[in-house]
């Protein structure tokens, strides 16, 4: 019996002492990643995010530059364009608050399905 209580003690030592081995290395993993806790992932995140950004800044600068010749909106071929577009016929409205729970005995309800 004594020598069950010792494996016992020995392998619960033994978890200990991995468990806390487990905690250090993270820790250690936390403090060496760099400022604040960042990993090398989250720099590089940062990294493509602002040139990313930047990419942008330039593109919108580009353009403003951009002038349009309002000519062309007088012109002959275009005042010749025809629209060939059809009205859109009204369909029906869902009910007003879609998230209500549904009763079945609710006209609403029973007009919106039909």
């Amino acid at each position: 019996m004594e020598e069950a209580n010792n494996s016992y003690k020995i392998i619960l030592v033994v978890g200990a002492l991995a468990a806390l081995f487990v905690v250090a290395l993270t820790m250690m993993a936390i403090v060496t990643t760099g400022t604040g806790g960042q990993t090398a992932a989250t720099s590089d995140l940062i990294r493509q995010s602002e040139q990313t950004e930047r990419k942008i800044a330039a593109e919108l600068l580009q353009l403003r530059n951009i002038k349009l010749d309002s000519s062309l909106f007088t012109s002959p071929e275009y005042t010749s364009l025809q629209d060939f577009s059809r009205p859109i016929k009204a369909q029906p409205v869902g009910r007003p608050n879609p998230f209500a729970p549904i009763n079945e005995n609710d006209p609403e309800l029973r007009a919106s399905l039909r």
